[in-house]
């Protein structure tokens, strides 16, 4: 959804919900015993509480805002593989384009659903790696449930995980031991 009024230009950074927000703001109100009435704009800016409704990520508006299309390019881009296509997402993980290969519900379609990677466990888990291209069962990451319109996380695939450590170990091992027969020759 791209807004174009009250909410245009802003996105919850933590779950990508562009719907509502609860903003504090300031209005000129009359009130009297009975109850309040606004008298003025309602306003706010970018130091304004906010928090989102969805995953009550809360922070200054300003923390909101949607980078523009030359602050994304400036940062570190990731390109998160699948078997239906390949997503970019920038250095928050923030899904920034997409090639789909198919729009199947367990493929492509559910690609498009993909909002935000967990970038953050991803470079916890793996020790901070160089790589910007990433296979999309080493990540977690939120969605639109196509149903209920639900933002959902998803976590990512442990066996995957499993059997990545075990080959790097693998690798280790050997390189080790070939570095060890040249140091004895």
């Amino acid at each position: 959804m791209v807004n174009s009024n009250c909410l245009e230009g802003l996105r919850c950074p933590d779950c990508g919900n562009e719907h509502a927000f609860y903003i504090q703001s300031t209005a000129v109100m009359y009130v009297t015993d009975d109850g309040a009435e606004c008298r003025s704009d309602i306003e706010w800016d970018d130091h304004s509480h906010t928090q989102c409704p969805q995953c009550e990520r809360s922070g200054k508006l300003s923390d909101f805002k949607v980078k523009s299309p030359a602050a994304i390019a400036d940062d570190k881009q990731y390109t998160v593989a699948s078997s239906h296509g390949e997503l970019t997402a920038d250095a928050e993980g923030n899904v920034t384009d997409r090639r789909l290969d198919n729009q199947d519900p367990d493929g492509g379609g559910h690609l498009a659903q993909i909002i935000r990677f967990d970038l953050v466990e991803w470079q916890k888990h793996w020790g901070n790696p160089e790589t910007r291209h990433i296979d999309i069962l080493d990540l977690g990451y939120w969605y639109t449930d196509p149903e209920t319109q639900e933002i959902v996380f998803a976590s990512p695939d442990a066996k995957w995980r499993s059997e990545i450590a075990e080959i790097l170990l693998e690798r280790r091992l050997f390189l080790a031991k070939q570095a060890r027969s040249g140091e004895a020759t």
